[in-house]
């Protein structure tokens, strides 16, 4: 499997944007600079395994998922449990 750069920007970037924050709010947000950020998201640069895993915390995305976009079944497993809960709440409210 050959990493590209590429897809690993377009994913940051779909992710930002899924937050709803621009450029320049994420880049200073995570303190790099908006070149450097921007030559990120097109995939024109790499970053550090520290940015890296700062990005992924503050987009609330897996590095696993920004590096090869595979979901982790982390991310199911917490949904499950979230929607457990809900039913187990909605039930609790019926007793």
């Amino acid at each position: 499997m050959k990493f590209d750069q590429e897809l690993f920007g377009r994913r940051i970037q779909e992710a930002r944007m899924r937050r709803g924050i621009t450029q320049e709010a994420f880049a200073e947000e995570i303190d790099i600079s908006i070149s450097y950020y921007q030559k990120i998201e097109r995939g024109a640069r790499g970053c550090s395994l520290d940015i890296l895993v700062l990005i992924a915390e503050h987009l609330n995305v897996t590095t696993d998922y920004l590096l090869t976009g595979r979901q982790s079944h982390a991310d199911e497993i917490k949904e499950a449990l979230k929607a457990s809960s809900l039913m187990l709440e909605a039930l609790a409210e019926k007793l």
